[in-house]
């Protein structure tokens, strides 16, 4: 803040021009571009500042301008920020409504490895989904308003008849075991029963699992009765994601169900004396007490691999063996692994 110089002010006894001036000595004025304060604690001893306000508000405005810059710039990341939120929740579920088809949805297969001989066993069948602009959607940021529309018996529709299509094309299906994601929905209204009937030969229906995302089952008893139907028919059923949502051991008796798979949540950065490694030592007891084979997801490292073996968990899924693949890569992987089913 810039202080005149007291030769070019002059004090304000001294002065003819107007001004302000309290009875303790202190006055205030405008001059010559300055404004001046003075404050005189004897007759003749007064202090002056004069700042001049040109240059001050000079100062001010440089302020200013790197203000307005940085909210512009804020203000514009913010919109567009906003905007592809939008274009991510409000739009999405506009766009699954006119592009859930077969031509959008693509699947990718993730191998499954017994742990006993190191053979492999199976696949999982992943979805995603490709939006108008041709971005790769994953399941987790569209599964959600998958159900929020009412599309879920859709789209188990759609990733089975591709699946099946696309494996026996390749020539693999029927050879190992491809395991199939549903919703509760499905089983209890009975959909996956009549799409089991309708896209697998007979022949190959023990070569299927069903998994079922661990969520809350409103008509248990319906699911349970469908499970048992498929189940006849020779049809396997899995637990997705054990431990992350609503199923206990009981539920899993109740359900009948042939696989339990441990989310990768309880895998990653297991240890022997780890709460993680407990829990999954437990699960793995249990599971097996009902007669359940358990399959561990999100297996990344060798070390992981053989505790899990220890502990006497059966299938090894995740990136130690392979990531998900399109249709033509998974063809190529399994010619080199592949066993008489």
């Amino acid at each position: 803040m810039p202080i005149l110089k007291y030769d070019k002010i002059q004090p304000h006894d001294m002065l003819q021009n107007s001004s302000q001036q309290n009875s303790d000595g202190y006055s205030y004025w405008y001059e010559k571009g300055h404004w001046v304060e003075q404050f005189c604690y004897k007759k003749n001893n007064c202090a002056i500042v004069a700042i001049n306000l040109l240059s001050y508000f000079k100062h001010q405005l440089e302020i200013l301008f790197i203000i307005t810059i940085f909210l512009i710039i804020s203000a514009s990341l913010t919109f567009a920020i906003s905007c592809r939120m939008y274009k991510s929740y409000m739009v999405l579920g506009r766009q699954l409504k006119r592009g859930l088809n077969m031509r959008q949805v693509e699947c990718v297969y993730q191998p499954i490895f017994s742990m006993k001989n190191n053979y492999l066993e199976g696949c999982e069948v992943l979805c995603r989904w490709r939006n108008e602009d041709g971005e790769q959607i994953s399941p987790d940021l569209f599964i959600g308003e998958i159900e929020k529309n009412g599309q879920s018996r859709l789209l188990t529709k759609i990733v089975l008849k591709k699946a099946v299509a696309e494996l026996t094309h390749a020539g693999i299906f029927g050879q190992i075991r491809t395991a199939i994601n549903t919703f509760p929905d499905d089983i209890a209204s009975n959909h996956i029963n009549k799409l089991i009937d309708n896209e697998v030969p007979s022949d190959k229906h023990h070569t299927i699992t069903i998994e079922v995302t661990e969520k809350e089952i409103d008509d248990l008893d319906s699911v349970v009765k469908n499970i048992d139907s498929l189940q006849r028919q020779h049809v396997k059923f899995a637990i997705d994601d054990f431990g992350t949502g609503y199923s206990n051991f009981q539920h899993l008796a109740e359900l009948g169900v042939d696989y339990l798979k441990i989310d990768q949540s309880f895998v990653r950065r297991i240890e022997p004396d780890s709460l993680r490694g407990q829990l999954v030592n437990n699960m793995v007891k249990i599971a097996h007490t009902l007669q359940l084979k358990t399959v561990a997801e999100g297996v990344e490292k060798q070390e992981q691999f053989d505790l899990l073996k220890k502990m006497g968990v059966d299938f090894s899924q995740g990136y130690l063996h392979a990531k998900p693949m399109p249709i033509e890569e998974f063809s190529d992987y399994v010619k080199g692994h592949i066993k008489p089913f």
